[in-house]
């Protein structure tokens, strides 16, 4: 058996290489000039955007939600809305199409209660690396309470069903309401 001298495998791999990388930029400079065509033929490429705002709210009703918008500046809206008996409130920008949906105190419990706290705090550890949606926990000083929020952050566009997304997004936000309860459960 006769071996290929190393010389020769260099020049195969890199003569491949070569055609390779030719036939990729030739294909994404053909896609280009197709695209190019289109917006010439008066397609249009970039359909106006409709606010992230409008929609939420259009999804939120089709949920059969009524939602609250407060303006917070020129661009910044919180809108809060009820899903099966939770309290929601989502934060949006009209010209940014990445938004945050909150589940804000949905459990709280008093700051004096050291025990219950460090069971939290492992709690919200464990499920912010089983969970996707994102547990933490704040301090309200003057109430003295504990109280737990998650949060999960969603992109809101037209071309999908954003309806759907919405709402499989909030019972992921359930589905960790009750990794929570059934770990606290457990922990007892």
């Amino acid at each position: 058996m006769s071996s290929i001298p190393i010389n020769d495998i260099i020049f195969i791999v890199t003569i491949t290489t070569i055609n390779i990388f030719i036939i990729f930029f030739r294909k994404k400079n053909k896609h280009k000039e197709e695209l190019s065509e289109k917006a010439h033929e008066g397609e249009t490429l970039n359909k106006p955007l409709r606010d992230t705002d409008i929609i939420i709210c259009s999804a939120l009703r089709e949920l059969q939600c009524e939602p609250e918008v407060k303006k917070i500046d020129e661009t910044t809206y919180h809108i809060t809305f009820d899903f099966q008996t939770e309290n929601f409130v989502i934060v949006c920008n009209k010209t940014n199409r990445f938004i945050q949906l909150y589940d804000v105190w949905w459990y709280n419990f008093s700051l004096e209660d050291i025990d219950q706290l460090a069971k939290v705090k492992r709690i919200i550890n464990e499920l912010n690396w089983e969970s996707g949606a994102n547990v933490s926990y704040e301090v309200k000083e003057d109430k003295k309470m504990v109280c737990v929020n998650i949060s999960r952050g969603m992109v809101c566009l037209d071309e999908i069903n954003f309806k759907e997304y919405l709402r499989s997004t909030m019972f992921e936000i359930f589905t960790t309401h009750y990794m929570f309860f059934k770990k606290m459960a457990e922990s007892k």
